[in-house]
């Protein structure tokens, strides 16, 4: 039930993020439909057999999202302008975790947290979870890179 009701909070907040302008309605669309959602995501979840079991310290890394949203969209508005270079393709090597469930949840996470602003977006992953490819901008913000790499 726990389990559930984490994928319930996650969704409705992952939906209202994305509004433009929020409504009673709109809220109560996000906590409705959430509802099937997080049940299809909890069936997938099992039917997978994975388990996540995520370090409390690792959800800080988000806290370092808006700063480097912001200064990526700079950078990027900076590239759009001036025509700068392209980017590149790189790996970023995650800190080892004994625990399989442990190390999908920090791959998981590094992925969306390193994606979540726009100098950079994950193209590929190395089986085991250890292992990321980026492909980035040069916009000037490497900040959720180090956090997730640490």
């Amino acid at each position: 039930m726990r389990e559930l009701a984490a994928w319930w909070v996650v969704l409705c907040l992952v939906w209202i993020a994305t509004l433009s302008s929020w409504s009673v309605q709109e809220v109560a669309t996000a906590c409705a439909l959430a509802v099937p959602c997080a049940f299809a995501a909890l069936g997938a979840r099992r039917a997978e057999g994975s388990a996540w079991r995520p370090r409390g310290q690792w959800f800080a890394w988000l806290a370092r999202a808006p700063g480097a949203i912001a200064r990526e969209t700079v950078g990027l508005l900076r590239i759009a302008l001036l025509g700068k270079e392209a980017g590149e393709f790189r790996e970023l090597r995650l800190p080892e975790e004994t625990a399989e469930a442990r190390r999908a949840a920090r791959s998981g996470l590094s992925m969306f947290t390193v994606s979540v602003a726009p100098g950079s977006v994950v193209v590929d992953s190395a089986e085991d979870g250890r292992v990321i490819v980026l492909h980035s901008l040069p916009v000037g913000g490497d900040g959720l890179d180090r956090s997730v790499s640490r």
